[in-house]
């Protein structure tokens, strides 16, 4: 968190003393000595609260009247310049900027859940928030802008995991492709012993994507699909969907590390039957995030 600038965003993830993902927030430092973590649905308020009682630290722990909403996709950039200014077309991606509209004062940062351009607005106070939407849905009206929840096919397709679905405290971020975030060079934190137990083990699972053969899915999963080898359970697909842009449905799953690599004989039982998958790498699309980290003037 030192290497964080104020200014910037990180994701980051928080882990039990078992190793286990309870959260992947985005962290906006906004202050030498003032944080945000833009958590996912989980009680992480009454955990950090927890941590504290015990810690010995001398910190204030407390849930901010800050309120975000989301603004994503190709034309977001233009969405956000209209209401906000165009200031906002020189914000680099996972970096923050304060600004307001009407008087109404926000957080801007360049993140998102879709691997997509887009933006989080962080509403400061509520009392305005009707307003606060009105204005962005007016000036992205033009554009098609419409409401809805995190666009499922394109988090899939650019390998973004959903903590709740893809992660859990059952998980731990070595099964999930997360080394990047663990410090193992720190003195300690929460989980780094059961990590470092995991790590000279070696993982017994990990996270893959698939390529699942049959028609178009109608029906996403709303659990785990179990895979199998022969008869026998050797993982869960945790997402799929099916994906125009490739033709083909995908998703993620969770296998045990001795079937990472098969080439084939894997099934997986949706709620449409039984259908063979192939192991492939993620993300799907862009690899490199060019899409997201794309800069927001031409030229």
């Amino acid at each position: 968190m030192r290497k964080v600038a104020v200014g910037q965003c990180r994701y980051l993830v928080m882990t039990n003393q078992e190793g286990g993902i309870l959260n992947d927030p985005v962290m906006l430092r906004i202050a030498a000595d003032r944080f945000w973590l833009s958590t996912a649905d989980a009680d992480m308020y009454l955990w950090a609260k927890g941590v504290a009682a015990y810690s010995g630290h001398d910190v204030e722990i407390g849930t901010p009247d800050v309120y975000p909403l989301q603004v994503q996709g190709p034309r977001s950039p233009d969405i956000i310049a209209a209401v906000f200014g165009d200031a906002t077309l020189d914000l680099k991606y996972y970096h923050w900027m304060q600004a307001s509209v009407d008087g109404i004062d926000v957080v801007i940062s360049r993140t998102g859940f879709s691997s997509e351009v887009g933006f989080e607005v962080y509403l400061q106070g509520y009392d305005r928030g009707d307003e606060l939407w009105e204005i962005i849905m007016a000036a992205g009206k033009p554009l098609g802008l419409a409401p809805g929840s995190p666009n499922r096919i394109r988090r899939i397709e650019g390998g973004v995991l959903d903590f709740g679905s893809d992660m859990t405290p059952k998980e731990n971020p070595l099964e999930m492709g997360m080394e990047r975030l663990v410090a193992f060079d720190k003195p300690d934190f929460i989980g780094k012993a059961a990590l470092e137990t995991i790590r000279a083990e070696g993982v017994k699972r990990k996270v893959v994507g698939l390529f699942i053969d049959g028609n178009a899915f109608e029906k996403n999963n709303e659990h785990r699909w179990p895979v199998f080898s022969d008869n026998e359970i050797v993982g869960h697909v945790s997402s799929a969907v099916y994906s125009p842009r490739l033709e083909r449905n995908i998703g993620f799953a969770l296998l045990d590390a001795a079937h990472t690599g098969d080439s084939g004989g894997l099934r997986v039982e949706t709620a449409e039957g039984v259908r063979n998958i192939t192991i492939t790498s993620l993300p799907f699309v862009d690899p490199d995030k060019k899409i997201p980290r794309a800069s927001l003037r031409e030229g």
